[in-house]
């Protein structure tokens, strides 16, 4: 069973993440947009060309072959997967890119063909000012800090409105489980509704 946790920047998903990844030895993680290694040719040209920073070519390119590596390492590793996001961060990301949502998701579908999709997804869904709040106190990103403005994390968190309130997701792209929690809650809180949501599915197998 493959479980993603979704939401807008600043949520605290990689927290929540490396808490129960460090709580449950069974868990195999899947960060689909985590570096792949640092000696890759891609990562090189990243690490070593700022340029490329802003290429979205370069960037999506790059994106596309870190889930796909990434996959790699997980699968046969565990039969309960945790992502740290999924493919629907590609359907947020890009949903305005080309003025047409229903082009971009037909273009990611043909792209992540191959990348495995959630059985369930976990929404966090946090109001914008506290996950900008977030995002201010934390360690700054080297990728996405244009995706961290007021205006994008609020664009964002209509998409995310889109996609699973609205039924999108299931009405054009796959077919997953959406489980929305309150973002407001402490993270202890999170935390505990989140594992409650993995041990019931791991119970179930629903």
């Amino acid at each position: 069973m493959y479980i993603a946790i979704e939401g807008i920047k600043g949520t605290g998903k990689s927290t929540i993440i490396r808490e129960l990844s460090g709580k449950n030895s069974d868990l195999a993680v899947f960060p689909i947009t985590g570096r792949m290694s640092k000696f890759h040719p891609l990562e090189l040209q990243h690490a070593f060309n700022p340029g490329l920073k802003t290429d979205d070519t370069f960037l999506e390119h790059l994106f596309k072959e870190r889930a796909y590596w990434n996959q790699d390492k997980v699968i046969g590793a565990s039969p309960l997967i945790l992502g740290d996001r999924s493919v629907v961060t590609s359907y947020v990301t890009r949903w305005n890119k080309w003025h047409d949502p229903n082009y971009t998701i037909r273009k990611v579908n043909r792209e992540y063909w191959g990348i495995m999709k959630p059985d369930v997804i976990v929404w966090i869904d946090s109001p914008v000012n506290l996950a900008s709040s977030n995002i201010k106190s934390r360690q700054q990103k080297d990728l996405g800090k244009q995706d961290e403005c007021l205006d994008r994390l609020l664009t964002a968190r209509h998409i995310y409105e889109e996609l699973f309130s609205q039924k999108l997701l299931l009405k054009k792209c796959f077919r997953s489980q959406i489980v929305k929690v309150d973002g407001r809650c402490h993270t202890s809180e999170l935390l505990d509704e989140v594992l409650g949501i993995i041990e019931y599915y791991r119970k179930t197998g629903v």
